[in-house]
C-alpha cells in the first residue's frame, strides 16, 4: 500500500504541473492527455526501483492533504468546474502555513517545543484535528472534509509513517501555503489601499 501511495502521489505532482499549464492554452484535449501521461512518469523503472519510489524515499513525497488538493486541483483545471470555493482554498493554504509553522521550526533547531511527537501518541492532536474540522464543516467550508479523508487514511495507515503530522503536513505543502496566504494577504492589503486612494481623490 506504501509504494501504491508513493507511485499515486509522484504521478499526481507530475500531472498537477500539466494540468496548470493548460491554464494557458485552450487546448484542453491535448492538455487532458499530457496529464494523464505525465501521471505514469512515476512507473518509470530506474536502477530496480520506480521513478515514484525513489522520489518518496528522497523527497519524503507529498503529503495526503497536498496530494488530495492537487487531485482537486487538476479536475478543476481540466473540467472547467468548481469543487472547492474560494474560501476553502484559503482554508487550504492557511492550514498549511501554519501547521508548517508549528511543525518544522523544531526539526530545523529553532525553538525549543516539538509537537512532532504528538502525532505517534496520545489523544492532542487528533483532538485538536477534530475540532478544526468541526469548526470548518459548521462554516460549509469544504476543506473541512479533505480533512476528514485525511484522518480516514491515517486510520487505514496509508503511508509508511504513523506519525499524524505526516499525513496533515509536508514541506512543500508549508511552503506553498506560507507563499499563497502571504499572496492573497499582500492582495488584499494592495486593494484596499487602493480603494482607499480613490476615495480620497474623489
Amino acid at each position: 500500500m506504501h509504494a501504491c501511495y508513493a507511485l499515486f502521489a509522484w504521478g499526481i505532482v507530475a500531472a498537477s504541473i500539466v494540468s496548470c499549464l493548460r491554464r494557458r492554452s485552450r487546448k484542453q484535449k491535448k492538455y487532458c492527455l499530457l496529464a494523464a501521461i505525465a501521471s505514469t512518469i512515476a512507473l518509470f523503472p530506474i536502477g530496480g526501483l520506480l521513478l515514484g519510489q525513489w522520489c518518496q524515499g528522497l523527497l519524503h513525497g507529498p503529503s495526503p492533504v497536498l496530494t488530495l488538493l492537487m487531485v482537486v486541483k487538476i479536475v478543476e483545471s481540466l473540467s472547467r468546474s468548481t469543487l472547492l470555493r474560494t474560501g476553502a482554498w484559503t482554508s487550504a493554504w492557511m492550514f498549511g502555513m501554519l501547521a508548517g509553522w508549528i511543525v518544522y521550526p523544531a526539526a530545523l533547531g529553532i525553538g525549543s517545543v516539538d509537537v512532532y511527537p504528538l502525532g505517534f501518541q496520545g489523544m492532542t492532536l487528533p483532538l485538536v484535528l477534530a475540532v478544526i474540522t468541526a469548526a470548518l464543516l459548521f462554516h460549509r467550508n469544504q476543506f473541512g472534509y479533505v480533512l476528514i479523508f485525511a484522518a480516514a487514511l491515517w486510520q487505514l495507515g496509508l503511508i509508511a509513517s504513523p506519525n499524524l503530522w505526516d499525513y496533515l503536513i509536508d514541506p512543500a505543502y508549508a511552503f506553498l501555503g506560507t507563499a499563497m496566504t502571504g499572496g492573497h494577504v499582500a492582495s488584499t492589503l494592495w486593494a484596499n489601499r487602493r480603494r482607499q486612494a480613490e476615495i480620497s481623490l474623489s
